[in-house]
């Protein structure tokens, strides 16, 4: 490893281990009532914001499992466990089974909708918590969540409907890309934590449904927009995000292994192109929020989550190729992250102008995630 990959190897783990994870230890539990903060603000108080959401429950699970299976430090073993204490003990649907959406600060339901993007979140912060120790119960509650979403949100055109009231009761049949992304990692993580089969056809069922309408080979773009029908929506239809692009081009590889054909990485290797070439600004760095499928821009702010993607495709493009040109791409993209994004106290800007001035002060509890998976990726391509 040359001197300024290791420096930046160094500035990686001090910014994550005595940062970012010690500020979410700190200030983003709430050690009053549990469960962590939706969102903190720039002074690291919590934002009144009277709710708690599935989504960064799950998230912030996978975050300190992974972070107490990387380190010894005993306080991210703690957390995790108070995390899936707490999402087992509020988030379950004791009645009709699957998990809620969302709880008040006392982690008394809120809103009961079964959400699929939440659902999502909760399978694969279950499959990292599991893997992490070894705790049967979280591989026993991502399987009973599994089988509910197939049997209930699972829809004859072949995709999962994004929601339903508590009993299930579906409330939209249209396809959204997002969540059954998210789905997909959710299986992923699980294959590699359990190594079921059951899970590797789920994942390639998900696959399958990117080839059919996700991805359109001709554009070489991933909608996300659609209606009931599989048919790209009539207003937002059009509306490409080119973080996800790199999402996809990530997990595609990732779960290589475990796909039945061939053309899936060359539809991961058209989508990383197509958002190398129209997503990022050329002039002054950073990915677009979101562009149209002629490469229009619709929304020239830059969220720090397309940001991570976009280092963990370059990063893993670097494992795979030991070329110099690849790891300095991805070391050049980490410090772009530092320059602009990251802040020492382990803070972040959440979101930049195209100028690179920032538009927002507020920390979601939903960005740790993306953090976090990002520089891992990128510690792994400095080491390889």
């Amino acid at each position: 490893m040359d001197s300024a990959a290791a420096a930046l190897r160094a500035r990686i783990e001090d910014y994550l281990y005595r940062g970012l994870l010690p500020l979410w230890a700190e200030h983003g539990w709430d050690d009053a009532r549990g469960g962590f903060h939706e969102q903190l603000e720039a002074d690291h108080s919590p934002s009144p914001l009277g709710y708690r959401r599935l989504t960064v429950l799950g998230r912030q699970l996978y975050v300190f499992s992974q972070a107490a299976r990387s380190t010894s430090i005993p306080a991210f073993a703690a957390l995790a466990h108070r995390a899936y204490d707490y999402l087992v003990r509020h988030f379950w649907d004791d009645r009709f089974g699957g998990w809620i959406f969302k709880v008040d600060l006392a982690g008394a339901p809120l809103d009961t909708t079964k959400d699929l993007y939440g659902h999502a979140f909760a399978m694969f912060g279950l499959a990292h918590y599991y893997g992490a120790f070894a705790r049967r119960e979280a591989l026993e509650i991502a399987r009973e969540s599994n089988r509910l979403l197939k049997r209930h949100l699972l829809l004859p055109e072949g995709w999962f409907a994004s929601a339903a009231a508590q009993d299930w009761s579906i409330v939209g049949a249209k396809l959204n890309q997002n969540p059954h992304m998210h789905l997909l990692e959710a299986y992923v993580a699980l294959v590699a934590a359990s190594e079921e089969a059951a899970f590797r056809e789920d994942a390639n069922a998900i696959v399958d449904l990117f080839h059919r309408r996700l991805f359109d080979a001709k554009s070489g773009t991933l909608g996300e927009f659609f209606d009931e029908k599989g048919q790209p929506h009539h207003e937002r239809g059009r509306r490409i995000e080119p973080g996800h692009h790199f999402e996809w081009y990530w997990l595609l590889n990732e779960g290589a292994a475990l796909w039945r054909d061939a053309r899936t990485l060359r539809a991961a290797e058209a989508l990383f192109h197509w958002a190398e070439r129209h997503g990022v600004d050329a002039e002054i760095g950073g990915v677009f929020d979101a562009l149209d499928r002629d490469g229009r821009l619709i929304k020239d702010s830059k969220r720090i989550w397309p940001q991570g993607e976009r280092i963990k495709a370059h990063a893993l493009r670097a494992r795979a190729n030991a070329a110099r040109e690849e790891r300095a791409r991805t070391v050049a993209l980490v410090q772009f992250l530092f320059d602009n994004y990251l802040l020492a106290d382990g803070g972040w800007r959440e979101s930049l102008e195209r100028s690179l001035t920032p538009n927002a002060t507020a920390l979601p509890g939903t960005s740790p995630y993306h953090i976090f998976l990002a520089l891992s990726e990128a510690l792994k391509a400095l080491a390889a």
